[in-house]
């Protein structure tokens, strides 16, 4: 295992702390936004790196009363990854939520529910129903952990069997695009829209739908996005590529490549398949998906998919030594026409690392790192400083703003006993992160150096950022995580330069604050919201400025 150098030694975390980030010294060339999906803060799972331009709340830290706090229940999964609208012609946004049981939309700044869309086939849950797990789980976790996770894991044991892929985008024209599972076993693509496109409170109606070939029968979506000319792009857990116009008149397929004969689930569970992290694009039809082996970057030709090299496209394998590979949606670094472009995400060994590739052609003087694929421009090992044999496990994608890309833990301190599954595991390890003994502690900033073409780590910090996915704001440099002090949920606001906290508002220990995978972000008006409302619903905080 690796071994800290900086444990807890303040000096040493000190002097990792003030390294110079380069990068930040101007402000680096903005991301490709995708003209073809909604104009907002988070239209798109892990859009962007998860970087916004909208600054966030910055008032001191302080217990939250309940006007600055709210939580909306939605039903179970509906709330994990809620999709922010762009404009109606009237100025309001929506938030499209569901997956499981509804398609919804709610008022995006008040949350009030607007209209609401039955899926059927799924057991439908009532708020009274979802109040009433909230208090016994509630109860249970001050009584008895075992109990509590007992509880908490039969609850999820339909949702999660039946749920389909929690990836998802808000397109231009506001139309919300979601796999589905029909009863003969087949999956489709279907895209949900308003009765009225003009008016956000209009019915909800089912637009179009998709329907895989019967030869794809079982198979389990893992990721929808759209490529920069508009195309749908779908990958599905067994590593099927598929490419779709959007008025799904026709359709063309890629196998990824798989490394010798796959052993073990690909097909189940969500957290053992061939593929299972989400896929991004970038300016030039480029499609970013990684497997359990390689990282590949897929070419979209306006006709065709292609792995050729003559395309643009390419493969590279990455250490896979813990079997189940990558953790995270690879992220691109790097736009301007002078920047290094590159590829981030960790890779898969017994600790993980952090890996850049280089995107597009591989600069002709780069003579490769000793071990691993030229493709590959940099490798770091990843320390939090956390304990002296601390485990490094990460499940989450890099937030990425410039050069830097932070990570944070998704291994409890002190880990739990297995739970049967690997979906079982992450669901318990989610509602046990704010347990004393149980924290999944740990963040770390690294940096690219374009001259000396290395990947450093800039900072670490200790804070318990339980495990859901960050965003970072480019308007005033602050990281706003989940987070968890003295088994209360907290929102952490953390100097994007130096690691230093900067406040952190406290919300208490219910379980309707408890993340479950899910994205925090920043609306236009800088309040945020995050999909931690223990899988149940969404969570708005919008602090005072002044007490």
């Amino acid at each position: 295992m690796n071994k800290s150098k900086c444990f807890l030694l303040p000096l040493c975390f000190a002097v990792v702390a003030s390294l110079p980030i380069a990068a930040n010294s101007a402000k680096p060339a903005a991301p490709f936004v995708n003209p073809y999906v909604a104009a907002s803060t988070y239209s798109v799972v892990h859009g962007t790196g998860n970087l916004t331009p909208v600054a966030g709340p910055v008032a001191p830290s302080h217990r939250l009363g309940p006007e600055e706090v709210i939580w909306k229940p939605t039903g179970p999964i509906n709330g994990i990854l809620p999709m922010y609208s762009g404009p109606y012609p009237n100025g309001k946004r929506t938030i499209w939520i569901g997956g499981y049981d509804r398609v919804a939309k709610l008022d995006a700044d008040t949350l009030e529910v607007l209209t609401t869309y039955a899926k059927g086939g799924n057991t439908y849950f009532g708020n009274d129903e979802i109040d009433r797990f909230i208090a016994t789980a509630d109860r249970l976790q001050e009584r008895n952990h075992k109990e509590y996770l007992d509880y908490v894991l039969k609850f999820w044991k339909e949702p999660f069997k039946s749920a389909e892929s929690a990836y998802r985008f808000v397109s231009r024209e506001n139309e919300f695009y979601l796999s589905h599972r029909g009863s003969d076993g087949q999956f489709s693509l279907q895209v949900y829209g308003e009765a009225d496109p003009a008016d956000p409170a209009s019915p909800i109606s089912l637009r179009r739908e998709w329907k895989s070939p019967p030869e794809m029968s079982g198979t389990k979506v893992f990721s929808i996005n759209m490529t920069s000319d508009g195309t749908v792009a779908i990958v599905t857990m067994d590593g099927v590529l598929m490419a779709l116009p959007r008025d799904f008149s026709t359709y063309q397929v890629l196998k990824l490549p798989r490394k010798g004969e796959e052993t073990g689930a690909t097909n189940q569970d969500y957290f053992s398949a061939f593929v299972r992290n989400g896929m991004s694009v970038d300016d030039r039809n480029g499609i970013y998906v990684v497997t359990r082996d390689n990282m590949h970057r897929v070419q979209w030709t306006g006709s065709a998919l292609s792995l050729d090299e003559a395309d643009g496209a390419w493969t590279a394998p990455y250490p896979n030594e813990n079997l189940i590979g990558s953790g995270g949606t690879p992220q691109l670094m790097g736009w301007g026409p002078n920047e290094d472009h590159l590829v981030v995400d960790t890779d898969a060994s017994k600790n993980n690392k952090l890996m850049v590739f280089w995107r597009d052609a591989i600069p002709s003087d780069w003579k490769g790192l000793p071990g691993y694929d030229r493709r590959v421009a940099g490798v770091a090992p990843i320390h939090f400083g956390v304990s002296e044999n601390e485990r490094i496990l990460i499940e989450n994608t890099p937030i990425v703003y410039g050069y830097g890309a932070f990570i944070n833990n998704t291994y409890l301190e002190h880990g739990l006993p297995e739970q049967g599954s690997p979906t079982r595991q992450w669901i318990a390890e989610c509602y046990s992160s704010s347990i004393p003994g149980y924290e999944a502690r740990g963040g770390a900033m690294f940096q690219w150096d374009p001259q000396a073409r290395v990947l450093k780590q800039v900072w670490q910090s200790r804070t318990n950022f339980v495990g859901a996915v960050c965003t970072v704001s480019s308007a005033n440099n602050i990281l706003y995580c989940w987070g968890a002090r003295n088994r209360e949920w907290t929102l952490e606001g953390t100097d994007w330069n130096t690691g230093k906290s900067v406040f952190h508002y406290t919300m208490g220990k219910s379980n309707r604050f408890a993340p479950l995978g899910g994205p925090v972000f920043i609306q236009p008006n800088g309040d945020v919201t995050c999909g931690c409302g223990g899988g149940l619903g969404i969570v708005r905080v919008k602090p005072r400025t002044k007490r």
